[in-house]
């Protein structure tokens, strides 16, 4: 190039700078946007894992046989954790797995441990709303 033109050789050099200097740029901000996705990903996992452990809890309560009964057969000392153990059970998989999945799919570090955290959370708060609603933990 400096065999031809100094001075386009330069311009030249400036101009490939310039390109290189605004890739950059642009890796970064997608590195940002992927790390900000990674985050939303683990904030939704757990927040789903304890909105599932509620929910799950609140289970002797939305009994769809009650609509056919004209009312709730649910009180408070009747029911036992392990009468909804399979629910419990396939949730907590559940759980567990898309803790793991979602992990994975973001190219997280540690989904296993992920997932297990997912699981110990929907356990928690199952536990603490079946404690305050009454049901005997078995």
């Amino acid at each position: 190039m400096c065999e031809a033109s100094a001075v386009a050789a330069g311009e030249r050099i400036s101009r490939i700078a310039a390109r290189l200097v605004q890739r950059s740029s642009v890796a970064k901000e997608r590195e940002s946007i992927i790390a900000a996705q990674r985050l939303k990903v683990y904030l939704l996992s757990l927040t789903s894992s304890a909105v599932l452990g509620l929910l799950a809890a609140l289970s002797p309560f939305l009994f769809i046989g009650s609509l056919f009964n004209g009312g709730s057969i649910f009180t408070p000392g009747t029911l036992a954790v392990v009468d909804v153990a399979p629910l419990f059970a396939t949730l907590l998989v559940t759980t567990l797995t898309t803790g793991y999945m979602n992990t994975r799919m973001v190219d997280g570090r540690r989904p296993f441990v992920v997932g297990v955290v997912c699981g110990l959370l929907f356990w928690i708060s199952f536990m603490l709303a079946s404690t305050i609603l009454g049901l005997e933990i078995v």
